[in-house]
Formats: C-alpha cells, structure tokens, sequence
C-alpha cells in the first residue's frame, strides 16, 4: 500500500539510494534525474542502458541503450557515495512534444533517441567540449542547448545544436554571464523555457541573450561534397517546377534533399504523362542520385531529417524501390540504421501536406495499403529490416503488432512466417532455456480488459458497495460466463488473438510459444470453472439416466427435481459456451464438443418423457460414452493430457491407410468365405460331428455331438470372422481348399499385417514424429482455447 504523496522507485535507484545516509545528496541526486512527469535513471545492473519512468503512473515509458563506447560507470558502494562521476546522474532533457530524448553521460558526446521507441537517432561528439553540463531543447525542439566546459581551459560556454538536419549545426553563444561560473544554482528549465538569475538577482530568460550577433559557427562540413549534382538537380527542378505549389531551393543540401524527396511523388503522379519523358526519367535519375550521395556522405544528417520529415513514406508513395532498399540494406555505407519507426505519421514535428497521408498511419500501414504486385516488395523489405533489427532493440516492432492481424488474414500472410527464421535471444544465460524474448510490444494488451479495483476509502458505506459490487461481479463470472449476445470485439482483442493461426509456422516461432505460454496459466485457470461444471454434468447424467430408467419411488422426488434443475442450467450454459467456440473457430473437437452436451440433453429428456424401451437404451450407453470422451477432451486443459490427444490423432491420420489396406483384404477373405460356406453340399463342405461314447458298467452308449455353427453365415458375419481370424477354428472341416485358404489366411491377416502395424510403429519413425509434434500440437489446443 502506497501513502499519499509518495512514489515509488525503481528498484535499481533504490538499492543504491537506500545504501547512501546522506540525505542531502539523495535529494540532489532525485531533483537532477527529474524533469516534469518523467524520472530518469542510467543505473542499471549492466550499466548499458537507461530507464525512464513515468512517476505519475509509477510505469516505464522506455529504455534506452547507451553508446557502448562511452566509458563504463563505476559503482561505489560505500556509504560516502552514490554511483559514478560526481555522484550525479547523467545530463538529460526531453523535449517538450515528450518525442525527443538527448543524454549525455557527462563528457563530450551527446545521443538522441526517440522518446516512442527508444530507439538511438544519432550520437555527436562534440571535440571543443571537454565535459557537459547542462541539456535542454529550444526553439520548439529545433535546436539543443548545450552547457559545456571548453576543452582548452577557456571556462563554461553555451553552444547550440541544430537538429535540423543541415550541415552548419554547431555554434558557440559568445556571451558572458554570471551563471556560467555558478550553473547549478542559477540556471533552470521549464518545457523549452530556460531562466536564470542574473546578477541582481532578478529572474530573466536565456534565449533573450542568444542573438545573430552571439552566434558563431564552428562546424567545419558545411561544405557540399557534390555541388556539381546539386546544381544539375536545381538546374532541371527549375524546369520542371510549373507551379507554386512545389516548394523554392535555398542554398542548404538538407533543404535540397527534402524537396528531392518529395519530388519523386510528383514524378510519380506524372507518370502516364507522355510529354517530356526523356526530361522526366532524367530528373527522376538526378533526383535519385542526389538523395543516394546526400546519404552516403552525410547519414547522421539524413538521420535527424528523417526523424522529422515522413521521408520513407514520400519513397513509399513513389514506388522507390531501389531507394528503400538503398536505406535499408546497403551494407556498403559506414552508417548503420538509417531509417526509424514512427508510431504514425502525426508524431513528425514537419508533416508534409503535399500527400495526403492519413495522421493515424505509418509506414508499415502505407506499404500494405500498397501490397499488391511488386508493389508488396516494400512490406516485404520493411518487415525483414525491422525484424533483423528486433534482436537489439525491441522498439523496431512498434509498428509490427498492428499489422499482423491484417497479414495474416491474406495471401501475403507469408510474411508472418519470416519471423520465424528471426534469430530471437534468450533474456540471459543464467535463466531457463525456454525463455525467450517477444519482440512485439502490446502483442497481448487487451485495451478494454476488466480489472478488479480496489475500493477506495471514501467512508465505511461506500466500501461495502465497492466490495458487494466486486462480489456480485465475481458471481456473475461464474454463473454466466459468457454474454451470447455480445458482439464480436473484432479490433478491441489483443493483436494476438486476431492474428489467424491456421499456419503451422507460427507455432514454430519462439517468441509466439513464450507469449502462448505466459498467458496460458491465466486462461486455464478461467476453464478450470467450466470442467468442474462438465464433471458435474456428467454425474448428474450417470445418477438421474441410472434412477429414471430404474423407476425407483423410493428416491426423493425433491431432490430429484433440484438435480434435474441443476442439470438442464449446466447443460444450457455448456451448450452456450461451446456454441461461441464453435461460431467464433469450428472444427471437428469444438463440433465433438457441441454435439455431446446436446446428446445428454435430449436423452435424459426423452427418459424423463416416459420413453422406455430398447432404443432408449442403446442411446443412453451411446451417450454415456459420447460423454465420457468429452471428458477426456476437457482434460485437453493439462499439458499431458493435450500431448498425449494430438499424439493419438497423428497416429490415427498416419495408420489410416494402413487401416484401408487391412479392411479391403479383411472384406475380401470375408466375401471368399462367404460364397465357400454358402454352398457345402456342392463342394462337399460338411463338418465332421463329433461322437461320444459312454460306458455304465455294463453298456456302451453312443452320443452325438451339435453340428458346429457355421461363422461366415452372412456377408457381415463373414467381414466380423475375418477379422477374428486367429480365433476361428477350422479343425472339423477336412476339405483341403478350405485348409489351403486358411493357412494363406492365418499368414496375410494374422501375420503380415500385425507385423507390419509394429513395424510401422517402430521403424518407422511414426510415434516419435507424433511426439514431436506433439508440442505444436498443444499449442494449438492452448490457443484454441483462448
């Protein structure tokens, strides 16, 4: 229980807080790892990434990587100290739409990552900077605030780092202030805003002392490495360019590239023009060109545009295919990832209003919108490229789980199995074997899942109501289960229980038997209700059929009439809840499932109508044993049990031509015996009767004994005795063709094909094929029964 006012750590911080008795410095430590809603700690049990909580929700909103070549931290464990350089966390901000993450570890390299994601946009190093300390994005999150110390002693400067993505992105504010000798105290941030406290002690903003004037320059690649294409590109936009509505070119590469993308749409949307064409293909090479060198020479600065700009949509749109493939497996590039995620399209700060792109959508979405022909090429590459890249970081798939119900739901659902051959880790070693990361975030988030919450303590009455209403509602759980009038929730389910699952593929995923696994519990707990329901179905079948059909009076007839009652509601509310399995998934267990509660429905119905005779008998044994099969299938809840159902039906498939083959040659020497025995006075086929003789003492007496029964009277008997062979006696019969039939007979039916079942199920690899698929088998139960 939590009191008012308190927040709760993580577990890691507070380990390491909990060890320190300085107070002061703990607290110094909270106030600099939290800025608004957001708590940020890079004290992890590797030290390789940083975690960032929400402290209103108490939840992780992500983590984050570090740059693995920034120095490793080291830990202090005494009670002097807290966890690294200064016994300070590392320098963070964040900016103020809650989509940028920039941190520092306190030298002079600064990362980006996407707040969404937690993906890594870019690191810089930045060689004027000794170490820094202080972040915080202005400008409406286009530049980064910098407080550094010089790296040749000059004392504390402020730089500038624009994220624009353009070439010249590095200043230094050549500005003397008071607070750069005393930062900490006197310097603050608020969403973008920065104020200090001035000499007299008067509150004024940062920003008002950052002019053109302050403002120097010190980036030394502003320099374009392909004017010569640059130019050429101008040159023919120029002449393309027919109307206002395609943007002007200044002099910055960046700018250059953004419309160059953009381009390719209209290059697009003019395609069947057939005036101008040699123009046309000569622009769309440039402009091809011009995007391919402004990656290859600057891939940091394509990173920061392509974070703000939806690029990948503009080539997704135009059909870029060799771009896409370019941006995401040229493995010749020195930059690795140079394209990233977005939830949708509404996340960029620049949205491009020349397409009309939906701000609910991403990528992913626009390249299924596009999945037809060749066109599909494009999901096909964004899909292997997120997966390739899911095993480092699981914010790749962000945009993954949405779309799997939809791929898996048409012919390309071939792309589900790709995940298959995706090389999943394990969490670490010194865990069990079979656990496995899942690489698809809110896979299993049910949005509209009912919790139990707790009653607040708002006064002694209204705790009561807050518990009744718990328990009226467990009740109602257990009494009607299942609405059968609520609709179908369709998109409202967890992605995972809309993805279809009839390809056997997906039961080979690692990451799909974890997330099988992980919710199995939970949802045989919730069946374990219905099985002690069918139990009770069941006995109540056996003792009211058993009582009925005696017609004891002796018996209560209170108690029979409640029994009864509780019968005909457990049959009812069954015979729902296998009604919605079999709607939602039929097959032939659902099927099996439905049928056998209404069997025992309708008999015990027509025993409590007075229907008494033979037929009622023979269906009540029938039922009887429907029914006990059923229980065997409720078992299918335990892991065992499942195993050992689907071993037995793979055996039955793999044996059924077996089967086949041993019916047609039993029919066989059944008909020959038939037409044999159906005509003995012709073919001399009279048995020999045995004789008895008696002696009293003084008399011998001849008895006779009966003729024996003939077993191939009928053509049914004939196929019956057939298949009884071994257990047929032929010694009265002294016709030869009759003993040369049999002995072919004893050799084919009894044994040939019995040496042949056991080799089948021996040598040939049948039952240890049924055991081994015997796991993806109970998966599939599992899922089923979800």
């Amino acid at each position: 229980m939590i009191e008012k006012d308190c927040f709760l750590l993580p577990e890691n911080l507070f380990k390491e807080l909990e060890n320190s008795k300085d107070a002061k410095r703990i607290w110094k430590y909270l106030l600099k790892s939290r800025y608004r809603e957001f708590l940020m700690t890079d004290k992890s049990y590797n030290q390789q990434h940083i975690e960032i909580y929400n402290i209103n929700t108490s939840q992780l909103v992500n983590v984050f990587y570090r740059d693995r070549n920034e120095p490793e931290i080291s830990v202090i464990t005494t009670d002097s100290g807290l966890f690294d350089l200064n016994n300070e966390p590392g320098i963070f901000a964040i900016s103020t739409d809650s989509d940028l993450f920039a941190y520092s570890y306190g030298n002079n390299i600064i990362t980006i990552y996407l707040m969404e994601s937690g993906l890594e946009v870019v690191s810089k190093k930045f060689d004027c900077i000794l170490k820094i300390k202080f972040l915080e994005f202005i400008e409406e999150n286009k530049q980064l605030l910098i407080l550094g110390e010089n790296k040749d002693g000059g004392g504390m400067k402020f730089h500038i780092w624009m994220l624009s993505g353009c070439l010249d992105d590095h200043f230094i504010i050549d500005h003397k202030t008071s607070i750069l000798s005393d930062y900490d105290h006197a310097l603050t941030k608020a969403n973008g805003t920065i104020v200090f406290l001035n000499n007299e002690t008067n509150i004024e903003v940062l920003h008002d002392l950052i002019n053109i004037n302050t403002k120097k320059s010190v980036n030394s690649c502003s320099i374009i490495k392909f004017p010569d294409e640059v130019k050429r590109f101008k040159e023919l936009y120029q002449l393309y360019k027919k109307d206002e509505s395609k943007p002007e070119l200044d002099d910055d590469v960046t700018t250059t590239v953004k419309t160059a993308c953009g381009l390719l749409v209209h290059l697009y949307n003019d395609r069947n023009h057939q005036e101008n064409d040699h123009k046309l293909l000569n622009l769309l090479n440039v402009t091809r060109k011009i995007i391919e060198l402004f990656i290859e020479n600057y891939p940091d600065y394509w990173k920061l545009v392509e974070i703000q700009y939806p690029l990948m949509a503009l080539l997704i749109y135009s059909r870029s295919f060799s771009l896409i493939k370019f941006i995401l497996f040229n493995k010749d590039l020195k930059a690795k990832n140079l394209h990233r995620p977005r939830s949708q399209y509404g996340s960029y700060p620049n949205y491009y209003k020349g397409l009309e792109l939906s701000k609910s959508d991403n990528d992913l979405k626009s390249a299924l919108r596009f999945c037809k022909d060749r066109d599909a090429v494009m999901l096909a590459y964004l899909l292997e490229y997120y997966s390739e890249n899911s095993t480092s970081h699981i914010g790749w798939m962000i945009n993954v789980t949405e779309i799997l119900p939809e791929l898996s739901k048409h012919k390309y659902a071939k792309f589900v199995s790709l995940f298959a051959y995706s090389k999943y880790r394990k969490l670490r070693y010194d865990m069990s074997s079979d656990i496995y990361m899942v690489p698809l975030p809110n896979f299993t988030t049910y949005p509209n899942e009912e919790t139990d919450e707790e009653p607040k303590e708002n006064g002694k009455f209204e705790k009561f109501l807050a518990i009744l209403k718990i328990f009226i509602k467990l009740l109602r759980k257990i009494l009607i289960p299942i609405n059968p009038f609520k609709k179908n929730l369709g998109e409202q389910l967890s992605p995972f229980l809309q993805v279809e699952k009839n390809n056997s593929p997906f039961f080979y995923i690692p990451a799909m038997e974890a997330v099988i696994n992980s919710r199995w519990n939970q949802t045989k707990t919730n069946w374990m209700i219905f099985l002690f329901k069918y139990l009770i179905f069941l006995v109540l079948f056996s003792y009211l059929t058993q009582i009925l059909l005696q017609n004891d009076e002796n018996r209560s007839k209170a108690a029979n009439i409640v029994m009864i009652t509780i019968f005909y509601y457990l049959g009812i509310d069954l015979f729902i809840i296998e009604f919605m399995r079999a709607k939602s998934n039929l097959s032939m267990v659902n099927a099996f499932d439905l049928c056998s509660t209404i069997f025992g429905i309708t008999n015990l119905t027509l025993i409590i109508s007075g229907f008494v005779a033979e037929w009622i008998i023979l269906l009540t044994s029938v039922t009887a044993l429907i029914l006990w099969i059923e229980m065997l299938l409720w078992l299918r809840l335990f892991s065992g049990i499942a195993i050992n159902i689907y071993i037995f039906g793979n055996i039955l498939k793999i044996i059924i031509p077996f089967f086949a083959f041993m019916i047609v040659l039993t029919i066989g020497f059944g008909h020959s015996m038939f037409i044999l025995f159906g005509y003995p006075s012709l073919v001399n086929l009279q048995p020999s009767i045995p004789t008895y003789t008696l002696n009293n003492g003084s008399e011998n007496f001849t008895l006779t004994g009966t003729e024996p029964d003939n077993p191939f009277d009928t053509p049914l008997d004939s196929i019956l005795s057939a298949y009884y062979w071994n257990t047929l006696n032929f010694g009265d019969y002294n016709y030869w063709p009759l003993k040369l039939l049999t002995f072919l007979a004893n050799i084919v039916l009894v044994l040939v094909l019995l040496n042949m079942i056991i080799a089948l199920m021996k040598y040939s690899d049948a039952f240890n094929k049924a055991k081994e698929d015997g796991k993806i088998g109970l998966l599939n139960i599992q899922i089923r029964t979800y």
